[in-house]
């Protein structure tokens, strides 16, 4: 699949994935944090709407999403 990136592939990236990422969204003035948790709130937002919030729970850290 075009754009598919293999697991060797993304291990290159894997020791300064968030530096990567920063440099790339840094230039609209904001870390790669603020991205993610604009996403996740999106996302919680169509769940929601949907009542299908309920039956997801996933966190990417330690800090409560909620």
């Amino acid at each position: 699949m075009m754009g598919e990136r293999t697991q060797p592939e993304f291990n290159e990236y894997a020791s300064n994935y968030e530096a990567v990422i920063n440099e790339y969204v840094g230039v609209f003035g904001q870390p790669q944090e603020f991205y993610t948790r604009a996403k996740a709130d999106h996302l919680r937002h169509i769940l929601d709407a949907k009542g299908g919030r309920k039956h997801l729970r996933c966190s990417t850290s330690d800090a409560d999403m909620a």
